[in-house]
């Protein structure tokens, strides 16, 4: 394992992979959302 320094470049990959997370899991829960309030 390779010990990494917390630098300001690790914290804008930490931030876009948070962003790419993110998106991913609204497209996950989209449909079910959709579902629900269609639904209700």
């Amino acid at each position: 394992g390779h010990n990494v320094p917390i630098t300001e470049v690790d914290e804008e990959v930490a931030a876009a992979y948070l962003r790419h997370v993110e998106s991913q899991t609204k497209e996950i829960f989209l449909p079910f959302r959709c579902f629900c309030s269609r639904r209700g």
